[in-house]
């Protein structure tokens, strides 16, 4: 069957495209996502307004980048209607990113990065803490339809 043909093609990484920037898997290539690290959290706090708990026996993985707008113009960035996912791969186990109503919340983001400016970004995504030991190789995905595209972090 078909749904066999493409789970095959995406093992082998066939439809897999690789890129270095997440701006380039989002369309916006002018906009540097700098990967900065992983954390494992038990509930996640922005602007000491909202407080996000996942759900039980759950820990957030955050996957946290610094994203800078390298052209001379303002740019629009509305994640939430791109219809777009992004995967999280740690040891064996793979989750989607939860979209928040976080204002950092790169899987929800609409809004303005201005010209030659950077702003601190997230990502939080869901796992049973037992796969989150070693934080040092995680894979993205940027999942769109039937495409899927590999963000190298590092």
């Amino acid at each position: 069957s078909q749904s066999d043909d493409a789970a095959v093609t995406d093992e082998s990484g066939a439809t897999l495209r690789t890129v270095s920037n997440l701006g380039d898997a989002l369309g916006t290539s002018d906009l540097k996502f700098t990967y900065k690290g992983a954390k494992d959290v038990t509930n996640y706090s922005f602007d000491g307004y909202f407080d996000l708990s996942p759900a039980a026996g759950n820990h957030f993985l955050v996957l946290e980048f610094s994203v800078k707008n390298k052209s001379k113009e303002d740019i629009d960035l509305n994640v939430a209607a791109m219809g777009v996912s992004f995967r999280a791969t740690v040891d064996g186990a793979a989750n989607t990113a939860d979209r928040t109503i976080l204002l950092n919340d790169i899987s929800s983001f609409n809004g303005t990065i201005k010209a030659k400016k950077k702003q601190d970004m997230i990502m939080l995504f869901q796992f049973d803490p037992q796969y989150l030991k070693d934080l040092g190789s995680i894979q993205l995905q940027v999942i769109s339809g039937e495409e899927k595209t590999l963000v190298e972090l590092r």
